[in-house]
């Protein structure tokens, strides 16, 4: 009789679907942390996108790098120009890209050392001979312009502008990369929109002012040729020629304000310049002074050939109308005369008289006795008295 053994598995062995189990809760957990990563990546990319342009900004959408238009405004149509005031989206980059663009504030771009000297003393007023020893003017590295009478001068100018046209201004001049630097460690020069109004803002300042002396530059003004009166401003004349290059090359861009920052001779002429300003603040200085007193002295010697040509009228008139009265007086006695000789004789003879008379104060009249003598007897009133020393009765003493 055969006996068989059965050999039970311990019981506390696990079976082979113990760790395959466990293989798919890990797996069921891993899953649902990448459901939940891409659920918070999805977010992410959604509220990513959302951006807003900031006051005084203009910005411009390229997706794969071309610009897209959008609807801003149901009165208008699609622009692809963003302004402020409102909320967009857009893809993360490499998918789309934003390209905020300054075109609502004032920008500004200078010509530097342009036309200036390496060294720059800047001592135009109080020079110190010892900084200007040994520094001559080197053409290619010092800066400088002609005037129109031939001399050197040195300037700084400066280019305030704004931005009209930010499309226009991004897409054919912009560039924002980043400027390398030289071996010197010094920024390289511009480039892009920068280099260009660079340029242009030196050439129209190269340009007008070699049609100005250098007196009128130091003043920055002058006479305009076309009326004596009116007076030319150097900066004005500037921008203006610069606004036509910049009409002629549509940047997008309307020019503000151009200043002329600094300007100053060359630096071995300091001194002499130096004593010209002198003079011509001296001279400055007398021409006021002798204006202030012109304008005191010339309304009073005004007034007072006003008053001598009047009286010099007045006394015309009287003597004038004095002459003619007496020609007509004369012109009527002598018609009267050669009318009646006798009579006018003797009616001049008595006006002549009572002229006489009229000057006399006491009158007597005298009836002519026959024989030509007779007597004459006059009762005087007292003779007044003056008083001086004492008379004997005690009374004055007429003298």
């Amino acid at each position: 009789m055969s006996t068989e053994t059965v050999i039970e598995p311990p019981r506390d062995s696990e079976g082979p679907g113990t760790g395959l189990q466990a293989l798919m809760r890990m797996f069921h957990i891993l899953f649902l942390g990448l459901r939940v990563l891409i659920i918070v990546i999805f977010v992410w990319m959604v509220f990513s996108g959302v951006f807003r342009v900031e006051d005084g900004k203009e910005a411009l959408l390229f997706r794969f790098g071309r610009l897209q238009e959008m609807v801003l405004d149901s009165t208008r149509g699609p622009t692809a120009v963003l302004t402020s005031g409102h909320w967009y989206w857009a893809w993360p980059y490499p998918v789309d890209y934003v390209k905020k663009i300054p075109a609502q504030q004032a920008l500004s771009v200078s010509t530097d050392a342009v036309f200036w000297p390496r060294v720059n003393p800047n001592q135009i007023q109080t020079p110190d001979p010892a900084t200007m020893e040994n520094l001559p003017l080197v053409p290619g590295q010092d800066g400088y312009l002609l005037t129109g009478d031939t001399n050197i001068m040195h300037a700084v100018w400066t280019l305030t502008y704004r931005v009209r046209d930010a499309k226009r201004y991004h897409l054919a001049f912009y560039d924002d990369s980043e400027v390398p630097l030289g071996a010197d460690g010094k920024p390289l020069p511009p480039k892009g929109h920068a280099a260009i109004l660079q340029d242009l803002l030196a050439n129209a300042a190269l340009a007008e002012i070699s049609t100005w002396s250098v007196e009128d530059m130091l003043r920055s003004s002058r006479a305009s040729a076309a009326d004596p009166e009116v007076k030319e401003l150097l900066t004005d004349n500037v921008r203006k020629r610069l606004e036509q290059k910049l009409a002629v090359l549509d940047m997008g861009i309307d020019a503000q304000l151009v200043n002329l920052v600094d300007i100053q001779p060359p630096t071995a002429t300091l001194t002499a310049f130096r004593k010209v300003g002198d003079a011509a603040t001296e001279q400055r200085q007398i021409v006021e002074a002798a204006g202030k007193y012109a304008a005191q002295v010339v309304p009073a010697a005004e007034g007072e050939a006003y008053r001598v040509l009047d009286e010099a009228r007045a006394y015309r008139t009287r003597n004038v109308e004095s002459v003619q009265a007496e020609s007509s007086y004369f012109l009527t006695v002598l018609n009267e005369y050669r009318k009646n000789p006798h009579t006018m004789l003797v009616a001049l003879y008595a006006d002549a008289i009572r002229d006489v008379l009229r000057k006399v104060e006491t009158k007597y009249v005298i009836r002519a006795a026959e024989g030509g003598r007779q007597e004459l007897r006059l009762q005087l009133g007292p003779q007044p008295a003056k008083w001086g020393r004492a008379a004997t009765d005690g009374a004055p003493e007429a003298k």
